[in-house]
This record gives structure tokens, C-alpha cells and sequence, in this order.
């Protein structure tokens, strides 16, 4: 199977605490970032992950779960303009049509 296509992650943030998490998932030629959140516990540049080390280019998408509806979108412009697709998870943005699409998994489970 040496032919076969690899998943890549690249964690940038935290991968083991809450905050400051960032994920890279790249797979076939597409780079999808998850969840580029903030430290609780740090304010400045130590509370971002490490993004500084992304080449933003390259990123076809991001997806996000805004504990701030609204204190996201001007993030949210600069990455639509760069033509990087946006989707919310689980919470709607304020307003809804800031992001390609919003998916709200949780509520599968609770009916």
C-alpha cells in the first residue's frame, strides 16, 4: 500500500487541554484547520496556538465552534476573502451567513 493517500495531523495548540487548540488535517492536496481557539487561562500571544507556523496559503478550509458568535466574524471576513471556505460546528454565528454552512452535530444525539 505504498501508493495509498496519507492523512497528515499537525497540532499547533494544546492537543491536550482545552484552549489553544489548533489541528491540521491534510489529506490529498486539502488542508482543513480545526478549531484555532483561545487559552482560558493566558491572555496575548500565549493564549493563540501556534498559526505562525501555517502557510495560510494553502488552506482550503477551516472549521470552527465560536464560544463567541459574534466576536468572530471580522477572523471569518479575513479568511472568506482569501477565498478559505468557513464552517461553524455545533454553533451559529451571529449573523448565520458569516460562515459557508453551519453543522450542528450534537442535536443528532439529542433528538
Amino acid at each position: 500500500m505504498a501508493d495509498a493517500p496519507t492523512l497528515s495531523v499537525t497540532m499547533l495548540g494544546a492537543g491536550q487541554e482545552v484552549g489553544r487548540s489548533c489541528c491540521v488535517l491534510q489529506y490529498r492536496g486539502k488542508t482543513i484547520v480545526c478549531d484555532t481557539g483561545v487559552h482560558p487561562a493566558y491572555s496575548g500571544m500565549a493564549s493563540l496556538p501556534f498559526v505562525d507556523e501555517l502557510d495560510w496559503s494553502t488552506v482550503d478550509a477551516i472549521l470552527i465552534t465560536p464560544s463567541n458568535s459574534s466576536g468572530v466574524l471580522s477572523a471569518i471576513k479575513k479568511a472568506r476573502d482569501k477565498k478559505i471556505s468557513v464552517f461553524a460546528l455545533d454553533t451559529e454565528t451571529d449573523p448565520a451567513s458569516a460562515v459557508d454552512a453551519t453543522f450542528a452535530f450534537f442535536a443528532i444525539f439529542v433528538g
